[in-house]
């Protein structure tokens, strides 16, 4: 049996409940509110060293993010997905993330504000992501980016879309598109369906039934609400790319993070476990007694931890370009 780590059960204390996001979309949403309300005044103000311009690619909202000191040019180009279980989040609740990446490796990051289940499914969502990608890698001489050097990256439901979208480049109709993405960064990422574990990976896959309810953040409940919302099907290798084996060995280099006490710990632990079998370049971090997407937390001292492995790990994905 796991145990929380003494930050987290701060984090518990100051909010005077075991916060979750649970129940039906409205309630969710309120929820969701709920813990920007909170989280808002701990927040330290985003950096002043990162300009951004918006635009609009076929009805999908893009912001990009360039460092205004770096002296590399072009600079590495991430298309980033938001989290929020595929039904909630913006282009706002990732925005000093995305400040803090670009400005410190630095890189030019391209925000994607995917359309949101229940009004439109996952593969529409993906269909976002590959829109703004293609325009990002069409057009990188208009904000600074190298196209040799795209990588995707997205954290929880953006993780999850993140490597969707790395899969789809990797079979792209137009084969001069194919394998435009040389890296991909997956944080705390779902993978598979409980409802369709592979069999060699049944014995590993606990976290879902250990975090059945009552966990921080998410629990069993809560990830199959947000699959049903988005439609995502058990069998879809296009969305569950843990699943997708005829192209798992021409993954590119992978970062992934997982945390302990998260009923999606297994889907990453699992996926990066398939890309080393198929000899694809795998680095990985992992966080003791800790819930899904801890970092949101300023009081939780793991995050400044956090915070420089993926950096770490971003950079690792951009060198082995």
């Amino acid at each position: 049996m796991v145990s929380y780590s003494d930050s987290w059960m701060e984090v518990e204390r100051h909010l005077g409940k075991r916060w979750a996001l649970k129940g039906n979309i409205e309630e969710m949403h309120a929820q969701f509110d709920e813990l920007v309300s909170f989280l808002a005044p701990q927040c330290p103000s985003p950096s002043t060293a990162v300009s951004t311009t918006e635009g609009m690619v076929n009805g999908t909202k893009y912001r990009v993010y360039s460092p205004k000191t770096s002296e590399t040019h072009p600079l590495p180009v991430g298309i980033y997905l938001h989290g929020g279980g595929f039904v909630l989040g913006d282009l706002e609740i990732e925005d000093g993330f995305c400040r803090m990446v670009a400005e410190h490796l630095p890189t030019i990051i391209v925000s994607v504000d995917y359309k949101l289940a229940p009004q439109h499914t996952c593969a529409t969502q993906l269909q976002d992501a590959v829109k703004v990608f293609e325009w990002a890698y069409q057009n990188t001489d208009s904000y600074g980016g190298d196209k040799s050097k795209a990588y995707a990256i997205g954290n929880s439901a953006g993780g999850c879309l993140a490597l969707a979208l790395t899969r789809y480049m990797l079979l792209h109709p137009l084969p001069t598109m194919r394998g435009t993405l040389k890296g991909t960064v997956a944080i705390v990422p779902p993978t598979l369906h409980p409802d369709n574990v592979p069999d060699k990976y049944e014995q590993q896959y606990t976290a879902m039934r250990e975090f059945r309810d009552n966990n921080p953040i998410i629990d069993q409940s809560s990830v199959r609400s947000f699959y049903e919302y988005a439609q995502v099907q058990p069998n879809d290798d296009t969305i569950l790319t843990a699943l997708a084996i005829n192209v798992h060995s021409n993954f590119p280099p992978t970062y992934i993070a997982t945390c302990e006490c998260d009923p999606l710990r297994d889907d990453g632990r699992i996926m990066a476990q398939i890309l080393r079998s198929a000899g694809v370049p795998v680095r990985e971090n992992h966080y003791k007694g800790l819930p899904h997407i801890f970092w949101y937390f300023p009081i939780v001292l793991e995050g400044q931890d956090f915070y420089q492995n993926t950096l770490a790990g971003i950079r690792w994905v951009i060198d082995q370009m």
